[in-house]
């Protein structure tokens, strides 16, 4: 069981309500473990909704499974009256006229937002480091040291490390989602473009961007994915045996032991399980890897488009020092570059299509687990870092897949490791299914 499902049954009963839920969370929010989470933290708003949905459920007529649950939002989304800080000092601060879509629908689920969550500067960074704002932070358990918990969701994966919220709202442009989940022991969903509505959502690289989720379980995935679809879900897809396949130039020898280990563990018990499983070469993620060498990465070519509006001097000069750095490297890029990329993805994306519809591909989350603060400490150790960060979740953002990053176990020094289960694109409801499956059977590490 879920932790969403675990709550709304407590409403039901009448165990506790929605105000005291959120009231605890938001104590959480307070304390100086969570320093560096929030970039606004709501609690006027969130008790609000609090009261309105504890009304409903005192009536009996709750609006859903969702009803009182509480939820953070990367602040990327727009949310009435609040200014969307994009984790810049930068940002408009001028109060956002309406809820983002996405925000929009799952507060008409009923949901109690508590706040929204911090980031890397305008999301342009897989590590999590803000300077403005702060970096959140977790401790290896078995050695003190301080690491990153990821980007660019970071606040996002710390709040749910924390226990503020059942769920996390943020991004994934070249694995926003995937990564913090996969450094901080959590499930983290990117789904197929299109599957969750991006419209009031700052953009970074359109052509990549996805809302996705944070979360403790898989079933609570499921949970808010359901909401999000709106009119727009899915059809049922036809039941197959799921059929597994490691990408073995992804769980070479480059890939931390502990995190190459514990991927193998994975699918040892996929196969005793009687699960398909196999270990090949997959050829689309070298050609995806051959172009982001010749031609730099769509998203950096896109965030170049993107965030021009800031490469004044003046904006230059309270820009964090790598996203700068980075954002004149895009900006130099010649625009040949960017439409080579989107005609190779474009190609891609029509030859992935005929890919079997019961394909999961199986590899690390990221090749390491989370890097310790003291070894990001200058601009080439920080490029080196973000580049390996996102190493095994760019690809599938090229070629549109969705993924679900999933924790595998722990690494010597007590930190998370994680797994990458994916497919091809427009297959989400197959891998979530296939993934809640695992999960009930308890092949998937808690």
């Amino acid at each position: 069981m879920g932790a969403i499902e675990a709550l709304s049954q407590r409403f039901q009963r009448g165990e506790t309500g929605p105000e005291e839920a959120a009231a605890a969370m938001l104590a959480h929010a307070g304390e100086p473990a969570a320093h560096a989470v929030f970039t606004q933290l709501l609690r006027e708003y969130a008790q609000e909704q609090a009261q309105a949905s504890a009304e409903r459920w005192k009536r009996g007529r709750p609006l859903g499974p969702l009803d009182g649950i509480p939820v953070t939002w990367k602040d990327l989304f727009d949310i009435a009256g609040l200014p969307t800080t994009s984790g810049s000092l930068l940002a408009s601060r001028a109060p956002a006229m309406q809820d983002a879509a996405a925000v929009s629908r799952l507060h008409a689920a009923g949901v109690v937002s508590l706040g929204k969550t911090n980031l890397s500067e305008f999301a342009f960074s897989g590590l999590g480091l803000n300077p403005h704002f702060g970096t959140p932070l977790q401790k290896a358990h078995r050695t003190g040291a301080l690491h990153l918990v990821g980007g660019s969701s970071s606040g996002a994966a710390a709040a749910m490390r924390l226990g503020i919220g059942c769920v996390a709202l943020g991004t994934d442009t070249s694995g926003s989602i995937r990564v913090p989940a996969a450094w901080s022991g959590l499930v983290g969903f990117r789904p197929s473009q299109g599957r969750y509505p991006v419209a009031g959502v700052a953009a970074l690289a359109p052509s990549l961007d996805t809302v996705g989720i944070i979360a403790a379980t898989v079933a609570d995935v499921l949970c808010v994915d359901a909401v999000l679809q709106g009119d727009a879900r899915t059809k049922p897809f036809a039941a197959q045996q799921p059929h597994f396949i490691l990408v073995d130039q992804l769980c070479g020898p480059q890939v931390q032991a502990s995190v190459r280990d514990n991927c193998l563990r994975l699918m040892r018990r996929l196969s005793n399980a009687g699960m398909a499983c196999e270990q090949r070469h997959v050829e689309s993620f070298d050609i995806v890897a051959q172009a982001f060498a010749l031609h730099g990465t769509l998203v950096a070519a896109e965030a170049g488009h993107t965030l021009a509006r800031y490469t004044t001097p003046e904006s230059l000069a309270q820009l964090d020092p790598f996203v700068r750095h980075r954002l004149m490297a895009a900006r130099a890029a010649p625009a040949r570059d960017r439409l080579a990329l989107l005609q190779l993805r474009e190609a891609m994306l029509k030859r992935r299509a005929a890919a079997p519809a019961n394909a999961i591909y199986v590899f690390p989350t990221t090749p390491a687990s989370a890097p310790a603060l003291s070894s990001v400490q200058t601009l080439d150790r920080i490029t080196a870092a973000n580049s390996a960060a996102l190493r095994h979740t760019m690809p599938g953002s090229f070629l549109d897949m969705p993924g679900i990053a999933v924790p595998s176990g722990c690494d010597e020094a007590g930190l998370p490791t994680s797994v990458l289960l994916s497919c091809p694109r427009g297959g989400d409801a197959m891998l979530l299914a296939v993934a809640r499956k695992l999960e009930l059977l308890e092949i998937l590490c808690a």
